[in-house]
């Protein structure tokens, strides 16, 4: 250990010894305990500020999406390893429908990434670039968005 790193180590042991987090107290100002009558009372006229109702976990899952919608984008995926693109974009191409109105953004992302890559191997690069852009413009937080991003930097232009 180097010598900073050590004084640094060493005077945080000093303040946590010391008690740094703890408000500092004159002999003439030690906490007292507040009795009760002086403890100020909600005025009962006074409304309450209003309050989102809590998200439950029912509120924050995913709506379900069948499962047939899975398997079809696995189908599709497997349909593009075997180079068979113009399959695979027309499979794919409803599933972003599909997957956005269940909520599942993630997925409906990597269903239009694919679409794009489809197009973009057949040669259809101005279909590519538009499910490209829809993946970067609507689909931003999904981890397909980056791929897209990148594909659609590579892209020639029309």
């Amino acid at each position: 250990m180097d010598s900073k790193c050590a004084r640094g180590f060493l005077a945080l042991i000093v303040l946590v010894a010391a008690g740094c987090g703890e408000e500092r107290r004159g002999p003439d100002k030690a906490a007292r305990p507040t009795p009760k009558s002086q403890a100020k009372k909600a005025r009962p006229d006074a409304k309450k500020p209003d309050r989102a109702p809590k998200k439950t976990q029912q509120d924050t899952k995913p709506r379900p999406v069948n499962k047939k919608a899975e398997a079809d984008l696995e189908a599709a995926r497997a349909l593009a390893a075997e180079l068979r693109f113009d399959e695979a974009a027309k499979k794919l191409y409803p599933l972003i429908r599909d997957f956005e109105a269940a909520g599942r953004n993630s997925r409906a992302a990597e269903a239009a990434f694919w679409t794009g890559f489809c197009h973009e191997k057949l040669g259809q690069h101005g279909k590519a670039r538009e499910f490209y852009d829809l993946v970067a413009r609507e689909y931003s937080a999904a981890p397909a968005c980056r791929q897209a991003v990148a594909r659609r930097s590579r892209l020639v232009p029309e």
